[in-house]
C-alpha cells in the first residue's frame, strides 16, 4: 500500500496474486461484492472474518478514475 499526501491525493495497492478479470475489477467496486462465493450455499462455508465487501466501494465512492 502506497499513500500520497496521507491517502488524500493517491492510494495505490499492489498485490502479487494472479489478478482479476476486467469483469471482476468492475464488480469489486459494488457494495457487498465478493469472489469468495460461487452460490448461496457457500455462505454456510465461509471461514473468514470481515466478509462484507464494503472497503473498495467506500474508497471508490470518493475517488476519481
Amino acid at each position: 500500500v502506497e499513500l500520497l499526501e496521507g491517502g488524500t491525493r493517491q492510494l495505490q495497492v499492489e498485490d502479487d496474486g494472479c489478478g482479476m478479470t476486467p469483469e471482476d475489477a468492475r464488480a469489486c467496486l459494488e457494495r457487498h461484492a465478493t469472489s469468495k462465493l460461487a452460490d448461496a450455499e457457500g455462505l454456510k462455508r465461509i471461514g473468514t472474518l470481515g466478509f462484507r465487501g464494503e472497503a473498495l466501494p467506500a474508497i471508490a465512492s470518493v475517488s476519481r478514475f
